[in-house]
């Protein structure tokens, strides 16, 4: 009797800057991805973020397949998380999405009770 194999394709994909898949400036077709697909991708992106500060994770970077069909994938280090969030804050103060907006600002406040505790101080 053969064993049933399942085999999985394997893809190797390459890693590039936030920038290339969500800043309209570095990659201008970026705005028509954005426009559709901006609210899953960006949610999903601060959600990671998020993610990354919760007890026991500590994720130095983020990584996100954007796109099925990509050959990348989107990287976000640790020292971009600010700027990431503060583009998406804007991204869905502009597109009257008011939920994501406060989400992302407890995540920001998040990650400042965080340093606070990495340095010592009190968190109030």
């Amino acid at each position: 009797m053969k064993n049933n194999q399942i085999y999985k394709k394997s893809k190797i994909l390459n890693t590039a800057s936030w920038k290339t898949f969500l800043d309209v400036d570095t990659n201008p077709r970026v705005e028509n991805f954005l426009k559709e697909r901006g609210l899953e991708v960006l949610n999903q992106t601060v959600s990671n973020i998020n993610k990354a500060y919760d007890d026991f994770l500590m994720w130095d970077e983020i990584a996100l397949l954007v796109h099925p069909n990509s050959s990348s994938i989107m990287l976000i280090k640790k020292s971009e998380f600010k700027e990431v969030l503060d583009f998406c804050l804007k991204w869905f103060t502009e597109n009257e999405h008011y939920e994501m907006c406060s989400f992302v600002l407890k995540t920001k406040e998040k990650i400042r009770l965080h340093a606070k505790q990495q340095s010592g101080e009190k968190t109030s």
